[in-house]
């Protein structure tokens, strides 16, 4: 893994259908509750490095899997293999193998994606949960010319416009060829920049084709950028853009039939950790989709919390995202459950 995570907490599993995973287990002290944490693209379990640190510190159990197309986990190119369905029975696999029968799921982008549905096929399987960035949803299929539309009119621009682009067949081999410039724009403190070069459909790649760079963030070293980098570069993103695939596919709708009217209701404790500046994923909906929860009965015990940050919360505030995952955990210690 590299610095902030020793090697001794390196592993593997192998899980449905044989694929191998690599994940990051600290097991926790005493009756401490074990964090789940899920990373979201372009990242890998590096990506929680400084929650690691402070959780394991402070006696608490984490769990950090490269998931499915990512860092050392396998990287299939079935587009199918994605579906949300498929990637959460992979994840209990893990946590049976560990012994872990429930966790505080922990999800931040696609990750956060990835837990809701995780929270709706295995619900007993969760004690709490965090969504950063992205906000826990019921069932809704994916529209990218609705989405497109409805955040245009929101917010004056497409947040999702660069999808288009992730769904071509050369995507995976430009980013690779130009990941300098990639990673320039992906991970930036530059949000006005986001919303010109890198949201709005033929931007992202315009902005490639141009090998355009700009300075890495303060909340960014050089040593962990080169890390990143490595990463990526060693596992490509032909796997990883599957992610997008997928989901424009709807690949996970037809495993729906499975999830249960009750099963969408969290009695968890859950919190929603927004970036204030974040072009994408953007604060609003974080607080709409809080809202909603309440207003419709499918978010029982929710709070919302708001950091001056743009999309990478855990990174750009990691102590203040550290110590909102602890207040969690501490909500468990000191209520009962529902």
């Amino acid at each position: 893994m590299a610095k902030y995570i020793s090697k001794s907490h390196l592993k593997t599993a192998t899980v449905a259908l044989g694929l191998q995973y690599s994940y990051v287990f600290h097991r926790a002290q005493a009756n401490n509750p074990t964090f789940l944490l899920l990373h979201g693209f372009p990242s890998s379990a590096y990506d929680w490095r400084h929650q690691f640190g402070h959780l394991t510190t402070a006696g608490y159990g984490v769990l950090i899997p490269d998931l499915l197309g990512y860092g050392g986990t396998d990287k299939p190119l079935s587009v199918e293999q994605y579906a949300f369905a498929n990637q959460s029975e992979h994840i209990v696999d893990i946590l049976n193998e560990e012994g872990l029968h429930t966790v505080i799921g922990v999800g931040h982008d696609w990750g956060a994606s990835l837990l809701a549905r995780f929270l709706n096929y295995y619900p007993d399987r969760f004690s709490a949960a965090a969504f950063l960035s992205s906000p826990y949803r019921g069932l809704e299929p994916v529209d990218l010319d609705f989405l497109d539309q409805l955040m245009t009119q929101f917010f004056g621009y497409p947040t999702f416009g660069y999808w288009r682009f992730f769904k071509t067949d050369d995507a995976a081999t430009i980013i690779r060829s130009k990941h300098n410039s990639f990673d320039s724009i992906v991970y930036s403190s530059d949000t006005e920049l986001q919303k010109t070069q890198f949201c709005p459909p033929g931007k992202l790649e315009a902005w490639l084709k141009r090998g355009e760079t700009r300075p890495r963030p303060a909340w960014l070293s050089e040593e962990e950028q080169t890390i990143h980098s490595k990463i990526m570069l060693e596992g490509g993103y032909e796997a990883p853009l599957n992610w997008y695939k997928s989901a424009i596919a709807n690949t996970d709708a037809p495993n729906w039939s499975r999830i249960s009217p009750k099963a969408l209701i969290l009695r968890q404790p859950v919190v929603f950790i927004g970036g204030n500046l974040d072009p994408i994923t953007r604060p609003e909906a974080v607080g709409v989709a809080a809202d909603e929860g309440k207003t419709q009965g499918f978010l029982l015990d929710v709070q919302t919390k708001y950091l001056e940050a743009g999309h990478w919360l855990q990174l750009e505030r990691k102590q203040e995202v550290s110590d909102i995952l602890q207040d969690l955990a501490h909500r468990l210690l000191n209520e009962p459950a529902l």
